[in-house]
Parts: C-alpha cells; structure tokens; sequence
C-alpha cells in the first residue's frame, strides 16, 4: 500500500497562481504517513504536529467498529509545528480532479528557491543532464 503526506502551499505557484487553499500529495517527504505540511511564503517546511486524543475524549469511541472508534483519534498540534531542514524536490500532486497540474517544489539549504510545473522541471533536468554529460556544466 502506497502512502502519502498532504502539503499547503502558501507560495507563488506558476503563472501567479494563489494555492494555499489547496491540498496537494507528497511522497518526497521524509515520513509519509498521513503528515501535514506547509510550504510557508518565505519557503521554510513546516510539519504540523499532532497529538492522539485520549479514548473517553473520542466521539465514536461506543461505536462496534474499530475503525470508526478510532475517527477523531488525532488532532492538531501547533505547539509541536517544526521546522524542516529539507534539501531536494517535492512532488505536489494536486488532488482536485484528474487533469489538475502536477508541481515540483525545489529546496535549496531548507528553503524552497522555486517552484515548477512538473514538465517543465523534467525538461530543465534533462537539459541539465545532457550538459553535464557533454562536459559543458564543468566538474
């Protein structure tokens, strides 16, 4: 089974575009298992803490199902929001209909420097790629 983290996005996506209503899917980030996440304005990611609410404090908890038992299980926690030292790309998967666009979040020293659409970062790496293949980027 496949597993994902969500992630906000409150920084410029392409074209100018506002996102941090949305609700995009990782699979880059370190811990993929349910996490939530913000790419803040200045580019710092923050992953939101939560916390397991106490059997009795549940809202099903009287319920014959185990899983439903479980619904209201964690909530958030601010006070254990940390910031994340994350270098690399994370792949945004927006998850509102078939043919959303897919985005390519690069950090740089824990600080996202720029979002992509997703080809045209594949199309820039290969660029790259062949570049540093031809020996033109230098060593």
């Amino acid at each position: 089974m496949s597993l994902w983290d969500e992630i906000r996005c409150e920084m410029p996506l392409p074209g100018g575009l506002l996102a941090a209503d949305r609700v995009f899917a990782t699979r880059d980030t370190p811990a993929q298992f349910f996490e939530h996440y913000t790419i803040t304005a200045d580019g710092r990611l923050i992953r939101h803490g939560r916390k397991w609410v106490p059997e009795e404090e549940r809202p099903y908890r009287d319920h014959s199902s185990k899983l439903m038992r479980l619904h209201g299980a964690i909530r958030p926690a601010p006070e254990r929001d940390e910031e994340i030292a994350f270098n690399g790309d994370l792949t945004l998967a927006d998850q509102s209909s078939a043919s959303s666009p897919t985005y390519v979040a690069c950090f740089v020293d824990g600080r996202c420097v720029r979002i992509f659409l997703e080809e045209d970062y594949r199309q820039r790496m290969e660029t790259a790629r062949r570049k540093m293949l031809a020996g033109e980027l230098g060593d």
